[in-house]
């Protein structure tokens, strides 16, 4: 048991290698956002863009909620309740993920850390509740409240989403500021503008919503299986 529960383990480092390689490529191809000053496709960029584009990331996000749920599990065996001490982890990795922010203004790190510390909050909570609230956070609820209020009403509907005009100044600044003007930028604009394209795309929604089921696939061991 010993031998495939660590067969198992190796496993996952594997495949989160392999998203992590995946997100790498993507953001490669798109010049590390520069890209979407002026998209230009390309066979390379499509081919890329429909293998890894999103894939990777989802893969990442499962991955990071089953790590949290076999660290949480493992020191409950050795009888230590570890999620003060876990969300105290996941708030050092946002204080690095927005010090790295700062210069690179859509860095994850600080996604995850707090849709982490957001699926940490629901993570005593029983499996068929806990699968609930995934299902919830990956359909995007708030996204479908509003779209309802959008149908019985179409004045709601707003002319574009807010992050479209935040974004491509920060990004012109990225491309062709000096480093302290990215410094300046990024260090409240720059990060508002990521934080609109989570929240209005719904990409914060579906984070937790997969860190939940991570959670989840971590309790029933099937990670862990052969």
């Amino acid at each position: 048991m010993k031998t495939n529960v660590l067969q198992r383990i190796e496993l996952i480092d594997a495949v989160r290698g392999l998203a992590l390689l995946g997100l790498l490529l993507v953001h490669m191809a798109e010049y590390f956002e520069l890209y979407w000053m002026k998209p230009s496709p390309t066979t390379t960029t499509t081919i890329i863009f429909s293998l890894f584009a999103g894939k990777s990331f989802a893969v990442f996000a499962l991955l990071f909620g089953a790590n949290i749920q076999m660290v949480l599990y493992k020191k409950a065996e050795q009888g230590i309740d570890f999620t003060k001490r876990f969300f105290w982890r996941l708030m050092l990795l946002g204080i690095m993920g927005y010090v790295h922010g700062v210069i690179y203004s859509v860095d994850i790190l600080q996604v995850l850390a707090i849709a982490g510390m957001a699926a940490l909050l629901v993570s005593r909570v029983g499996n068929t509740l806990l699968l609930i609230l995934a299902a919830l956070f990956l359909f995007q609820l708030p996204n479908l409240i509003v779209l309802t209020f959008t149908i019985f009403d179409p004045s709601n509907i707003s002319q574009q989403p807010l992050h479209w005009s935040v974004m491509p100044p920060s990004l012109a600044v990225f491309a062709q500021g000096s480093f302290t003007e990215v410094i300046a930028e990024n260090t409240f604009t720059g990060q508002y503008g990521k934080w609109l394209l989570m929240l209005e795309s719904g990409r914060f929604s579906n984070i937790i919503g997969l860190i939940l089921i991570g959670i989840w696939l971590g309790r029933i061991f099937f990670l862990r299986k052969s």
